[in-house]
């Protein structure tokens, strides 16, 4: 039985508990996870994403220079929104390196989505439960 009196701990839900960071030029930078942002805030994410996967999707093959700077533009968008402290004007902060964090971050978030779905799985299941299967 569940402790009634046990506080309900967004951290544990939301995995505010568990950050991501990314330590570039010697700082940890610690990005925002997609729970805690604004509803317009998480809306332009989505939006930004969107459009970053359909320019390097639809013209891949054969990008223009106005295709490149649209998705560079969507990336530099999608990290401001998740880190304001990052350097994105600095050179060494390359496009490989800025999309090597984002994809960074989406493998921690798929991480923490599926550890967070195995443990309510876990709570869900009943321990000494005689299964109705025969």
């Amino acid at each position: 039985m569940a402790d009634e009196n046990k506080p309900l701990n967004l951290d544990e839900l939301f995995g505010t508990a568990l950050s991501v960071s990314v330590i570039y030029d010697g700082v940890k930078h610690e990005l925002v996870r997609l729970e805690a942002l604004d509803p317009r805030q998480a809306v332009r994410f989505q939006k930004l994403q969107i459009k970053a996967r359909q320019l390097q999707s639809i013209n891949a093959k054969d990008p223009s220079d106005s295709d490149a700077d649209q998705v560079t533009q969507a990336v530099d968008e999608m990290l401001k929104i998740l880190c304001s402290s990052l350097p994105l004007d600095d050179p060494n902060l390359t496009f490989i390196k800025k999309t090597r964090i984002l994809e960074y971050y989406f493998e921690k978030a798929e991480k923490k989505k599926a550890d967070k779905n195995a443990l309510a799985k876990m709570r869900n299941q009943q321990i000494g439960r005689k299964s109705s299967r025969r």
